[in-house]
């Protein structure tokens, strides 16, 4: 029998936690059991390769969801991890939405996500032979587990802390809102634990506000473009992780080609489509108002 060794050092990062929403009742019924189940497999599998090309380690599946590890070795080294959790997050959540992950389900099974940085995890690695397994223990990941049970968040429905939001700088993929915990949100989603509660953001669906028909067709123009290239609108670190993340799919399972084939149908025929046409629409507007006005000045 080969000997087992254990090792054990402390380190920095950002711990991301997801687990599926309402897993228990999808699995408590039996209309639903057998969809949950084919689904969880291609959920962690999906999940693996995401964190796998953002740069992170995968720890370990926790049954409906998992723990994933984006170590640092010094505190202002925590900005470009940050930055690509919340936007793997992000791409994470829009995926599952769009796709079901090609399991055959009318309803969505929505995933929830928790980050926060650990200053000082115990990560213990187990060594068999060839074999190598990693754990992590903590109390940035507590809270990192506890927030990715909070009901709150809206799409992508992610909670996080404001430590998390300084660190990552200038992100404006997800819009997030200070959350006010009541007494009642501490005991259930906390356990009453007041440590790492004092500054806790959860994401919120984006403010509209008025803009001028000229500043509209603009930003539009700028969403669109964000849209039919979305590596390109991103930093050197997160083309490379979209591009990574692509390929692997495509190169994986059958089921995970279709998933990014029905990806890139969706962003096109009912994202881009009707905004392209709809800024034509209000570029010709526009056109027209112009001219009127000219017309009433003469």
């Amino acid at each position: 029998m080969e000997e087992t060794e254990f090792t054990f050092k402390r380190q920095r990062g950002i711990a991301w936690v997801c687990d599926i929403a309402n897993s228990s009742r999808y699995l408590n019924d039996n209309k639903t059991a057998e969809l949950i189940e084919e689904f969880l497999p291609r959920f962690h599998w999906t999940a693996r390769v995401m964190v796998e090309s953002a740069g992170g380690i995968f720890v370990k599946w926790t049954g409906d969801g998992f723990l994933a590890w984006f170590p640092a070795v010094l505190h202002r080294d925590l900005a470009q991890p940050a930055r690509i959790v919340l936007n793997a997050a992000w791409h994470m959540s829009f995926l599952v939405n769009v796709t079901r992950l090609d399991v055959g389900v009318k309803e969505v099974f929505r995933i929830r996500h928790g980050v926060a940085i650990e200053h000082d995890a115990l990560v213990t690695a187990m060594t068999s032979g060839s074999a190598q397994s990693v754990d992590l223990v903590g109390r940035g990941i507590v809270l990192a587990f506890r927030l990715a049970g909070v009901t709150a968040a809206k799409f992508p429905t992610i909670a996080t802390s404001g430590e998390v939001l300084e660190v990552a700088g200038d992100f404006d993929t997800v819009n997030f809102s200070r959350w006010r915990l009541t007494s009642q949100d501490r005991l259930k989603h906390f356990k009453g634990e007041r440590w790492g509660t004092k500054s806790l953001y959860v994401s919120i669906d984006k403010r509209t506000s008025r803009k001028s028909s000229s500043r509209l067709v603009r930003s539009s123009k700028e969403l669109l473009h964000q849209l039919k290239n979305p590596a390109g609108t991103e930093l050197p670190q997160d083309r490379a992780f979209l591009a990574s993340f692509i390929n692997r799919m495509i190169d994986g399972p059958l089921w995970g080609r279709k998933v990014v084939c029905d990806h890139h149908k969706f962003i096109m025929e009912n994202l881009a489509l009707p905004l392209e046409k709809a800024i034509g629409e209000t570029e010709k507007l526009e056109a027209q108002l112009k001219t009127l006005r000219r017309a009433k000045r003469q």
